[in-house]
């Protein structure tokens, strides 16, 4: 029992100290100068604290491991993503403070928070939630957004990503500087992938082939490959050249291939029709993932050229009757140009 007093006594004496003022120094360090990088940007600030540092965050970008994006009803989708401050371009710098001050100390700059903005235009979808540190209640530096979206939304939001384009957003804070406070802001970069867009497709492969004796049973073969629509990038579609009677007679044996890297036999995906028979022209059908290559049967009721499209988002594909029987030289054009096209996609 006296060892427990004497305790809570020491535990009581400690407190009393710490908030009395016996201890000296009991601000906080302040900044008292800066260092920076080729381009002339602040990435460390030194301080009046022996060896201490204070890293000064690049930007916040998105955590690549914290993306989720599911599927609701309705072809909608939910995209959630978290967000967090990045140092990695004051590294180098530390690693030459070091050098010379083998015991200094670096910390994430102290700061409080005056601003989040973060601008999603309406055609990319609408902020459903989120935490910023702003908030009443925060998760300190990360930020968490969830986005609801259409189709059509998720659609362009990947046409934005491939062209590099970001939503745009700024974060300002204040940090404590000589004997005031001075305010800083940094960019919030919207840095998703196109796979990480592509989690809640039906057919998430990035490369998807129609391998039939019209097109091509090789993987490799440009005439296979289905290209993206310009007017819809959740659209993929691939001329079918039908130029031989008997192919109107016993219809085209079939298989969808899809694969995450083009012309990489390692990592194929086979898909087929989810309902099995034959694909009629106009009639749309489902896909279905698979272990094994299994086929489907495309009817050409008359000779001419076919266009196969695949919804990415569905999963349902389709064809329809484009123009009447062509030529040898029609057809040795349609080929280049099936050629050029995969050529462009590569590049």
């Amino acid at each position: 029992m006296r060892t427990l007093i004497k305790s809570i006594t020491t535990l009581t004496m400690l407190c009393l100290y710490a908030g009395s003022g016996y201890a000296e120094g009991n601000s906080q360090p302040h900044v008292t100068g800066s260092i920076m990088n080729g381009d002339g940007l602040i990435v460390l600030y030194k301080t009046d604290a022996p060896h201490l540092y204070y890293a000064v965050p690049q930007q916040w970008q998105i955590d690549a491991n914290q993306v989720a994006l599911s599927g609701l009803p309705a072809q909608h989708y939910s995209l959630s993503f978290v967000m967090a401050p990045d140092y990695q371009w004051a590294k180098p710098f530390e690693d030459q403070v070091r050098a010379d001050d083998p015991q200094a100390i670096f910390l994430n700059v102290p700061r409080q928070y005056v601003s989040v903005i973060v601008s999603v235009p309406a055609a990319l979808g609408d902020i459903n939630s989120r935490i910023t540190p702003t908030d009443q209640f925060s998760a300190g530096d990360i930020f968490y957004y969830q986005l609801d979206l259409t189709a059509k939304e998720l659609a362009m939001f990947r046409l934005v990503t491939k062209n590099n384009t970001s939503i745009t957003g700024a974060v300002s804070y204040k940090f404590p500087y000589a004997d005031t406070t001075f305010q800083a802001n940094a960019n919030v970069l919207f840095n998703l992938t196109l796979d990480q867009l592509s989690r809640a497709d039906a057919v998430p492969d990035r490369f998807v082939y129609l391998r039939c004796t019209a097109t091509s049973w090789d993987e490799l073969s440009p005439s296979a490959l289905l290209n993206q629509d310009p007017s819809d990038p959740t659209k993929l579609m691939v001329d079918i050249g039908v130029d031989q009677d008997w192919m109107t007679q016993g219809g085209d044996d079939c298989t969808l291939t899809g694969s995450s890297q083009r012309q990489e036999w390692a990592q194929i995906s086979n898909y087929t029709a989810a309902t099995s028979g034959q694909l009629i022209t106009g009639i749309s059908y489902g896909t279905t993932k698979t272990t094994d290559m299994q086929t489907f049967n495309l009817q050409y009721p008359k000779l001419g050229t076919y266009r196969f499209v695949l919804d990415r988002m569905s999963g349902v594909f389709s064809m329809v009757f484009r123009e009447e029987k062509i030529d040898g030289v029609q057809r040795a054009t349609q080929r280049n140009d099936r050629a050029n096209q995969a050529k462009q996609s590569r590049d």
